[in-house]
């Protein structure tokens, strides 16, 4: 009401869905001309277009992501200098702040062992989870790098407080941490490692991010099959 009396435009929603533009023109009598118009096609048609915009953005840095993953896969000396680097690109693509690495044991293959490769926005809140996971091991099928291990496939946990395979003591080391995201590396069919992610978010996964995921842990797995670890 403060604004009433000058010159303004708003644009708002009904209830029934329709998009309303108000224009409010003050005249010199004192008097508000208020009118009204119904922008509902444009509106519509100028949120379809920032989605196409978003999608767009999303598909371009997939691809710059698996660009960057074969360049690494193709130039790096060891397998892990290789994990490293995807740890850390993958990360700067999704926006997530934790990544570690595991790699299956050489005396056991149904468990993992922690690499000490880490990916850390931001190191201090996490110096528990990161003491904690260097120190232990994944059995198959136990937590979220266990059930990858077990399924060969990628696994997603949309929120990791009410998930079974993630244990309270492991939450409790994940401060701000909503969602995770564990992908296998095979070579030769078989899984050799498997890289574990955290989101501050609850994680929807989409078919678009889990192929291109699959296509970065393919490429790594070229790493391994041509320089082992």
């Amino acid at each position: 009401m403060e604004g009433f009396n000058n010159v303004g435009r708003d644009v708002l929603r009904t209830a029934d869905g329709r998009w309303l533009e108000i224009r409010r023109i003050p005249t010199d009598r004192l008097e508000v001309v208020v009118l009204y118009a119904d922008i509902t096609t444009a509106r519509e048609a100028e949120l379809e277009l920032a989605k196409g915009s978003q999608w767009l953005g999303r598909q371009l840095a997939g691809q710059t992501l698996l660009q960057e993953t074969i360049e690494v896969a193709t130039t790096v000396k060891s397998f892990e200098s290789g994990v490293q680097r995807v740890n850390d690109l993958v990360c700067e693509w999704s926006g997530w702040p934790v990544a570690c690495a595991y790699r299956v044991s050489p005396d056991d293959p149904d468990r993992l062992v922690p690499m000490g490769l880490w990916h850390l926005s931001d190191p201090e809140p996490f110096t528990f989870l990161r003491a904690s996971t260097d120190q232990g091991s994944e059995r198959k099928g136990e937590g979220v790098s266990g059930r990858v291990l077990q399924t060969k496939d990628l696994v997603w946990v949309a929120n990791v407080a009410v998930d079974p395979s993630v244990s309270a003591e492991r939450r409790a080391e994940m401060p701000g941490i909503r969602g995770a995201c564990a992908l296998p590396i095979t070579s030769a069919g078989r899984v050799v490692a498997v890289l574990e992610f955290l989101a501050r978010e609850q994680l929807v996964p989409d078919p678009d991010s889990t192929e291109l995921l699959r296509a970065v842990g393919l490429a790594l797995g070229q790493v391994f099959t041509h320089r082992g670890i």
